[in-house]
């Protein structure tokens, strides 16, 4: 603080930023320190404080020690001005941005109908920024404030375009169905056909597909986009970029793999991967699932839904009422176990390794240089090699600590068993594994330190499914 000088045994001191002004004196020996409003005045004054100034009244400071304060003027912070902002103006649009809890687990949207729109029809409108405040310090001097950036729209995206009769609005170019994307919203052409056999021939589609009855069996359908199938998949395999849901079963040695979720009714000897979340409606009996995030079993069947049999693999959750069967095969659940990850995180460690050790020889090769003088042109060029390894490192970094941050949260992964578990279950949790050929009631499978234990909890079964 800079202060100014101290009549009547006291001084005002600025802050630096001039957003407050304090009055400092020594510490009375006995009661309240009464100072003349008036000699305050005109010591804020000769200090140049002219603003903010605490209202007239005689000043009281009281303490201990051997300085006591008072503020005596305050100044206005700016306030920064606010970007644009986005407005949807479609009810329904599909975000495939993950939404991840506190926990890390991703909350698992169901995918429902198809919204669509129609060419010509408004989608995003961009409001203008909004403009900061200033801010006035205590000397009367004006802080200028921050102002709100004028974004853009997020283009080129396929299917839209700025409305010719605002800049500020973005609309379809053509029929198809709305999938947010950041500050934009792209269109995505929609298929719909009424099943998926020898008469259809296999499908490859850019865009969402909507089929009204089956995928039978040794057929194939992949879309860039999402994939609805109201009736079930038999023996077919389905690929999908987005989501995929299906209303009926997935049977028959089905195969469905996602980019994002899945749901599905009930499954049976089949296999379906998703790149964030599993949801199933009912049970999942003699299958491999496998999942990114989380696999929730039995979700509108609360009192009997069962995972029982193949193998389930997720990298946070599982969650079932009912878990393995009694007369039923080996029951397999990995939780915290990611090769893709473990692979991603030793990969970017390595590069970071290999650009650490050749930054230290471009180092040894400029301290050389520099001591020659005799190759500035050698010089300059390793100059450059060594700032661009060193920028590339720095661009690893943010990478390994959000591996890292994925790594551990393995640690946290868990089973939750909302009725029982019987039969025969094989568990692994990130590098603990145990053989549980014993029935328990509704608790935790998680891990404690280096074992798995199992936390029980009082449960109460509901008198109907949920």
């Amino acid at each position: 603080m800079a202060a100014a000088a101290e009549p009547q045994g006291f001084r005002i001191e600025v802050s630096a930023d001039g957003m407050l002004a304090e009055l400092v004196l020594g510490a009375p020996q006995q009661g309240p320190a009464r100072l003349d409003p008036a000699a305050v005045r005109q010591a804020l004054l000769a200090a140049g404080v002219v603003s903010g100034i605490t209202p007239p009244g005689v000043l009281e400071a009281t303490g201990t020690g051997s300085e006591l304060r008072a503020v005596v003027a305050c100044g206005n912070a700016p306030v920064p001005g606010e970007d644009s902002r986005f407005e949807l103006l479609v009810s329904e649009t599909r975000d495939r941005s993950p939404v991840v809890d506190a926990d890390g687990l991703v909350d698992f949207r169901e995918l429902g109908a198809i919204p669509l729109v129609v060419a010509g029809q408004a989608l995003m409108r961009r409001h203008p920024p909004v403009p900061g405040v200033d801010g006035l310090t205590v000397r009367g001097e004006v802080v200028a404030a921050a102002a709100g950036q004028e974004l853009p729209f997020d283009l080129p995206l396929p299917g839209v375009r700025i409305s010719a009769a605002s800049p500020d609005v973005l609309e379809a170019e053509v029929n198809g169905q709305p999938v947010r994307e950041g500050n934009g919203v792209r269109i995505e052409q929609v298929l719909r056909v009424s099943r998926v056999d020898v008469a259809s021939g296999n499908l490859e589609f850019d865009g969402t597909v909507q089929v009204d009855g089956d995928v039978q069996s040794g057929m194939r359908l992949s879309a860039t986009g999402d994939i609805v199938i109201l009736g079930g998949v038999e023996g077919g395999e389905v690929s999908a970029g987005g989501d995929v849901r299906v209303a009926g079963g997935v049977i028959a040695h089905g195969i469905i793999r996602a980019g994002g979720a899945v749901s599905a009714r009930f499954v049976e000897a089949a296999k379906v991967r998703a790149g964030t979340s599993i949801m199933i409606e009912d049970n999942a009996l003699q299958s491999e699932l496998e999942a990114m995030n989380a696999i929730r079993v039995g979700a509108r069947s609360a009192r009997r839904g069962r995972l029982a049999g193949g193998v389930a693999r997720a990298m946070l959750l599982i969650q079932a009422p009912w878990v393995g069967a009694e007369a039923g095969a080996l029951t397999r659940i990995e939780l915290g176990v990611n090769p893709d990850l473990d692979e991603r995180y030793a990969e970017v460690l390595r590069r970071i390794e290999e650009h650490k050790a050749g930054e230290a020889k471009l180092q040894s090769l400029i301290k050389h240089l520099s001591r020659q003088k005799d190759n500035p042109a050698l010089l300059q060029r390793a100059q450059v090699s060594w700032q661009h390894s060193v920028r590339t490192w720095a661009k690893l970094l943010p990478q390994r600590d959000a591996l890292e941050l994925e790594r551990a949260r393995a640690a946290s992964a868990r089973i939750e068993i909302d009725a029982g578990l019987d039969g025969a279950v094989d568990l692994v949790i990130a590098t603990r594994s145990a053989r549980l050929r014993q029935a328990l009631g509704a608790g935790t499978l998680a891990l404690d330190g280096e074992r798995i234990v199992f936390h029980a909890r009082a449960h109460a079964l509901p008198t109907k499914d949920a």
